[in-house]
């Protein structure tokens, strides 16, 4: 799927002839004046996913090749007023604007939508309530069967996902062990990918080296990094490849010691692109104390999905994705932050197992801020069990902008 970042990648593609409509892909000279076709536009291509352009043409010979930079003041804004007033239930979808070099006022709309796990969604401005989908040639009518196909699938989507935490749970790399509380996550694509490890792979960057090349990255932008361990750093190199997928890990101990499990952070992707995370040390046993701590939790959700966002943005996938995310093994655990322990709350945790999950789609995980966020979301209820509501870690921690 082509989503353009410059105004001379989409020159590019106008010069070459590359761009044609498709079921996926729709250009415009202009926003169209009835927002009735807004809506129809965003509506159908939210079956299946795809992208919208405003600001490239068509010639005389029916090619994409006219380049018509649309004014870019307050335009965003109107479309997204149109789709959440005039389609049931509004789709998501990101906006992104790209101003020309010539005149920033002017440039080119990119209105990016995944396929949604709700669709069909109904267009209801003016009264329509009808249900579109998209053609080669343009949005179409969906019939009853198209419309019955899409709510089945829609139920194949409702998977309960408490179960797949679960199943996370039992196949962790290491055994439980009582010195230290462990976080587990998995990320995957609610619309299932294949051989997502076939994708990554180019000649010129094998897949291990494209995998060692985003945790760097991630690694070399977290604001935590000296915080916490372990982490994400230029260590987790070693990428070997599983029946299942890819494997890198790190280990500061020897294997198969009494401390190693408190070291290792372990990552998995699998051939359908569900991505597994365990980190060895949400909490441990120092001296009398069994602690607890949130930045390594934090931090390490956060750049987990900034690592599965990376990949999901080089294979092209823009849809839902589910997150499940649990931490075990820290009944008796003290809330530790900034070189103490939190003492008015001098109660231990009571329960050995915390869970949550949710739904996100991929390219909100490329944005830190928006990372941060959703790992807010997923830990409210059990920093809040821990400290009382006296302490919330995530109002000491500034991250901005996209992974580089």
């Amino acid at each position: 799927m082509w989503i353009p970042k410059s105004e001379k990648e989409i020159q590019k593609a106008v010069d070459s002839d590359a761009l044609e409509e498709t079921s996926i892909f729709d250009a415009k000279m202009t926003l169209p004046s009835k927002n009735s076709e807004i809506a129809k536009d965003i509506a159908a291509m939210s079956n299946d996913g795809g992208v919208i352009i405003y600001g490239i043409g068509e010639d005389e010979n029916g090619r994409l090749k006219i380049l018509s930079p649309v004014v870019l003041e307050g335009q965003p804004e109107r479309i997204s007023s149109v789709a959440q007033t005039s389609i049931a239930e509004p789709p998501r979808f990101h906006i992104q604007t790209i101003p020309t070099k010539d005149d920033t006022a002017k440039g080119f709309i990119v209105v990016i939508i995944p396929p949604s796990e709700r669709a069909p969604h109904m267009v209801i401005v003016n009264g329509d309530h009808r249900y579109y989908g998209r053609n080669a040639k343009g949005n179409v009518l969906l019939s009853e069967a198209e419309v019955s196909r899409l709510y089945e699938r829609r139920n194949r989507l409702e998977v309960d996902l408490k179960e797949l935490i679960e199943k996370e749970i039992k196949i962790a790399p290491y055994p439980p062990n009582s010195r230290f509380g462990y976080l587990h996550m998995f990320i995957r694509p609610a619309f299932e990918q294949s051989s997502i490890l076939d994708r990554i792979h180019t000649v010129t960057k094998p897949t291990r080296a494209v995998f060692a090349e985003v945790v760097e990255d991630i690694a070399r932008n977290d604001p935590l990094r000296n915080q916490y361990t372990p982490r994400f750093n230029e260590y987790i190199n070693n990428w070997e490849f599983t029946v299942n997928g890819i494997r890198g890990k790190i280990s500061y101990e020897e294997e198969n010691t009494d401390t190693s499990v408190g070291d290792a952070l372990v990552i998995d992707v699998d051939l359908n692109g569900m991505g597994h995370l365990f980190c060895g040390r949400a909490a441990e046993q120092e001296k009398e104390f069994f602690l607890f701590f949130p930045v390594a939790v934090i931090a390490n959700s956060i750049n987990f999905m900034l690592f599965m966002g990376a990949l999901f943005q080089k294979i092209n996938y823009i849809g839902m994705v589910d997150i499940g995310l649990a931490v075990t093994g820290i009944k008796g655990a003290f809330y530790y932050t900034e070189d103490r322990i939190l003492y008015h709350v001098r109660k231990p945790y009571e329960s050995d197992i915390y869970k949550e999950v949710g739904r996100i789609d991929a390219p909100s995980l490329l944005d830190r801020e928006l990372a941060k966020t959703k790992a807010e979301v997923l830990l409210t209820h059990l920093f809040r069990a821990f400290t009382q509501g006296y302490d919330n870690p995530f109002n000491r921690i500034t991250v901005t902008g996209k992974n580089n």
